[in-house]
């Protein structure tokens, strides 16, 4: 799998691409359609489907576990820093990912909003493709083959056994005892796994251009050859294994030919990466001797895919094309509306970007279809969000003639917006989000007019919303006029707290020396990742 870090820049994107039907379409798998796509700091590396909940490795950025509960545009349910995050799969409470430099990391996912690493073990060579079955994780590693890795104790994972293979192992499919490996060169072979201390090669089968990533289901192992397209290998006698069939896929100039591949019912779904681009491709193996393309669309950066329902999620990677990029991330293809459907596409910004406190900013966006023709009339939801993942409903807009939309909201913090249509069985998308700041109310500390020197004083002012646990970093200074200018003379971070009703209570404890005398001004700062700099307004005092 390639590894390339990349900025981050969320964004969402909706295209609409003809299919390829190169043979009679087999039900609606022949109409593949982007719906969604998000970029991902460290980009889509790997991606699997357990349950209810998405499960994307994002290189340095880590694991992210997204909400299936709104399958054709998934929010981010929660994040688990990772270094290195590649490939990924799940099985009940946990996730295992593979990371850098070589390890097996196991992830507690029994709160997706909260996943923590419960355990890593250390492998002896740099992992690839893995599959979990039962308590073993089977790791297909590039020099040190086929590595089992005991995942009984999450806590405490171990290499169980491992089996040597003649060439790089690039990805593996475990099915009851047996592990299919996809061994570059040297094909696929089928290993023995009932005794995972000590694992062994049963068969094998060449496979044209080599072995690169597998999929097993029934009798068959369906593996991606690169320039060879897709092979279907019979695997009812894993002893003796045979290439049943096989389809070229038009990769054409720059490709880099069949890559990852997720098997479901009578459809294969193969990845193309290339060099300025990418494609799904949907591969109909209802007869194994005869497979067939049924359809594809353009996916730029395709790299990892995974299936459920009526949607394959596909993990892509940048691309940099003649004009700029296209950063990598998540991108969600929909299988199961009709050959008319059309995606829609939002667009969201939000002014002013920074407002004073309980400031007014209007979010606003536009919906249209994909070729940019707005659709008016249509009911969307504006969603608000103080972490950027986690969303919620603020109200619903109406978009006009012009597919104009606009919301009024008030903030008291840093807060994240974006447009959600749900729409119908013809349209449906989520906007990228836009986020706008706003300053704290702060009142300066309440000093006297006149203050006595050498004595120590108390005063105290108030900072607005309240904030959690009574504390929040506020900077007090103090200015002596001398020379006919303000002249800074001592300041700090006071930590003297107490909330109050709807407010923060700051207290200051100071003292002016004997020799200060004269006119003096304080000034309250206060700055958090909530909110803007704000500055209060200055006290004015006379020093006797």
């Amino acid at each position: 799998m390639r590894r390339r870090l990349t900025v981050l820049c969320l964004f969402v994107a909706c295209l609409l691409v003809p299919p390829i039907a190169l043979a009679p379409p087999a039900a609606h798998a022949a109409y593949p359609r982007v719906m969604y796509s998000l970029s991902l700091p460290g980009e889509g590396r790997g991606v699997t489907v357990a349950g209810d909940l998405l499960y994307v490795a994002s290189g340095d950025s880590g694991l992210y576990v997204f909400d299936l509960s709104y399958p054709a545009a998934p929010p981010i349910a929660g994040t688990c820093s990772l270094w290195g995050a590649g490939s990924v799969a799940a099985a009940g409470d946990y996730a295992y990912v593979i990371g850098r430099p070589a390890h097996l990391h196991v992830v507690d996912v029994s709160n997706p909003a909260a996943p923590a690493v419960a355990g890593s073990c250390e492998l002896p060579s740099s992992p690839r493709g893995f599959a979990v079955f039962g308590t073993h994780a089977y790791v297909a590693t590039q020099y040190a083959g086929l590595q089992v890795v005991d995942v009984s104790d999450p806590a405490a994972p171990f290499v169980a056994g491992s089996c040597s293979l003649p060439a790089d192992a690039l990805d593996v499919a475990v099915v009851g005892n047996l592990a299919y490996v996809a061994n570059t060169v040297s094909g696929l072979q089928v290993i023995d796994v009932s005794n995972p201390a000590a694992p062994f090669v049963i068969g094998s089968c060449s496979v044209p251009d080599g072995a690169y990533h597998v999929a097993v289901a029934g009798a068959h192992a369906y593996v991606s050859a690169h320039s060879a397209g897709l092979q279907v290998i019979d695997v009812s006698n894993p002893v003796a294994p045979f290439v049943a069939g096989s389809v070229s896929l038009p990769g054409g100039v720059g490709s880099n030919g069949a890559g990852d591949l997720a098997a479901a019912g009578d459809f294969v779904y193969v990845t193309e990466s290339k060099d300025d681009g990418g494609s799904l491709w949907v591969v109909d193996v209802a007869s194994p001797a005869a497979p067939f393309l049924a359809g594809s669309c353009r996916v730029p950066g395709a790299s990892s895919v995974a299936v459920a329902g009526d949607y394959v999620y596909l993990g892509t990677m940048t691309v940099f094309t003649g004009t700029g990029s296209i950063p990598g991330g998540l991108t969600v293809v929909d299988l199961g509306r009709p050959a008319d459907a059309m995606a829609v596409r939002l667009t969201a910004s939000v002014r002013p970007a920074v407002v004073g406190y309980n400031g007014l900013v209007k979010v606003k966006g536009v919906l249209s279809d994909v070729l940019s023709t707005p659709l008016a009339g249509h009911t969307v939801v504006v969603q608000r969000s103080t972490n950027g993942t986690t969303w919620s409903k603020l109200k619903m807009v109406t978009s006009s003639s012009t597919g104009a939309l606009t919301a009024s909201v008030r903030i008291v913090r840093k807060t994240y917006f974006r447009w959600s249509y749900a729409g119908d069985e013809t349209y449906a998308g989520v906007s990228p989000r836009c986020s706008a700041t706003c300053k704290a109310s702060l009142t300066p500390p309440a000093v006297p007019s006149s203050v006595a020197r050498g004595l120590k004083h108390t005063s105290f002012g108030y900072l607005r919303p309240q904030h959690a646990g009574g504390r929040a970093p506020i900077t007090i200074s103090f200015y002596r006029y001398s020379s006919g200018r303000w002249r800074p003379m001592m300041g700090g971070t006071w930590s003297d707290w107490k909330n109050v009703s709807g407010a923060t209570r700051y207290g200051i404890l100071y003292r002016i020396g004997s020799e200060d005398a004269g006119r003096w001004r304080v000034q309250a700062m206060h700055v958090d990742k909530d909110h803007a700099r704000t500055y209060s307004a200055y006290r004015y005092f006379v020093v006797r």
